[in-house]
């Protein structure tokens, strides 16, 4: 969807995205040879490169974490044939350029859990993650410890810059029997 306002949106029509034998379609696709679909993507501007090709990047996820890049939103190709992380994030992924420290900060759900509910959130180690080209990212860190005052599942965070800081809103579910 496009708009001009945020307000109102219409639908691009897009001849080279073929779908279900339509010939004009707004299905924004990713060119991977793979042909898996994607989930949770989340799409930024990419702040750190003069190429207009890679204006735009999009992480999500497609058995693997991965990264695309695109020159217009609309028409996505593959970084890297490889994931970034081997395994499957099933929440949505934030990436945020973190100003102060001059690094893209990634957050996202661990490969491995830590108490009964599965959700700890964890972003590269900001004393070691320089990451300009998005594709070379430090060991994952915990950013977000529940003790057991928390609800047991934390499934996500949303993340943003604001007025300097980043500010990061997490996502709990509630479990059958909690209030």
């Amino acid at each position: 969807m496009e708009s001009q306002d945020g307000l109102n949106w219409q639908k691009p029509e897009l001849a080279d995205s073929l779908f279900g034998g339509y010939p004009v379609t707004n299905v924004v696709r990713i060119n991977d040879a793979r042909g898996t679909r994607i989930q949770a993507p989340w799409v930024f501007h990419n702040l750190t490169t003069d190429d207009s090709a890679k204006a735009y990047a999009m992480i999500y996820n497609s058995v693997g974490l991965r990264l695309a890049y695109s020159p217009d939103g609309l028409i996505w190709t593959p970084a890297s044939e490889e994931a970034l992380f081997n395994y499957h994030s099933d929440t949505h992924n934030y990436v945020v350029w973190n100003q102060q420290l001059s690094m893209w900060m990634l957050y996202m759900r661990p490969p491995i859990f830590f108490h009964e509910g599965p959700g700890i959130l964890l972003l590269p180690a900001p004393d070691s993650c320089q990451c300009a080209d998005l594709l070379d990212w430090t060991v994952l860190r915990t950013v977000l410890y529940p003790d057991e005052l928390d609800l047991p599942d934390f499934d996500g965070a949303h993340v943003f810059p604001y007025r300097g800081p980043v500010h990061r809103i997490d996502h709990a579910l509630k479990p059958r029997g909690w209030w």
